[in-house]
């Protein structure tokens, strides 16, 4: 629902803008400064599953189409990684009236609406961050939906600028992170650690699914250039 994306959108605005220069004693809560090390991590991580799928002598649907896409799954993070090491992220970082309250599950179930106005729900994830975490994380959500429309994108960005608005160096920050392949990595980690208890068919399809949709990413990201 189009109103219910602008009125989501003029809620996360408001809730970053309230939470401007937050800080926690919590540790684990604190990711300012943290997201190139966790990409690399991750980068790691996922070149040490194409080495696991090659190793099985018995290939599952799950690995042929895993290690056939596992070069390109790499670039993008390799990609995602240089773009924010060639920003701004770590001066943003060391700036604390950029350092914000994040939701961080902005899901559709934890969003509700009421008389034309957003609110949020279950906090459990909340961290504290770069706002462009949480952006990165609701735009994801909206446009993957809609085939990675970048009028989408445009919307959220034209709404939440109007009532707390980014600089060019964040929407940098922000295109770094929507490089990531977090969707991809997340379902191809699950199947290799067994963290969920999924049939024979649930991973497949999961990642089936993405990979359809990569093509309207490349093009999506080549367009939110266009923001930069």
């Amino acid at each position: 629902n189009p109103m219910d994306l602008i009125i989501s959108t003029e809620a996360l605005a408001e809730l970053h803008y309230a939470g401007k220069g937050f800080y926690s004693n919590v540790k684990s809560k604190n990711k300012i400064g943290s997201i190139i090390n966790n990409f690399k991590r991750k980068e790691k991580e996922m070149k040490l599953f194409k080495e696991l799928a090659l190793i099985y002598n018995d290939k599952s649907e799950f690995n042929n189409m895993f290690i056939s896409n596992s070069d390109y799954f790499i670039d993008q993070i390799k990609k995602s990684i240089k773009i924010l090491e060639d920003s701004c992220y770590y001066k943003l970082c060391s700036m604390e009236e950029k350092r914000v309250f994040c939701h961080h599950d902005l899901a559709y179930h934890n969003i509700i609406i009421n008389d034309d106005k957003g609110y949020f729900v279950d906090f459990d994830y909340a961290i504290v961050d770069l706002r462009v975490h949480d952006l990165c994380n609701f735009i994801t959500k909206w446009v993957k939906r809609s085939a990675y429309d970048i009028e989408r994108c445009s919307k959220i960005l034209e709404v939440y600028n109007k009532i707390n608005p980014l600089n060019l160096k964040e929407v940098e920050v922000l295109y770094g992170m929507l490089t990531f392949p977090q969707e991809i990595f997340s379902i191809v980690k699950d199947y290799y650690a067994q963290n969920k208890d999924w049939s024979e068919r649930d991973p497949v399809d999961k990642l089936k699914k993405k990979i359809d949709l990569e093509e309207f990413k490349v093009d999506f990201l080549k367009d939110f250039q266009g923001f930069i």
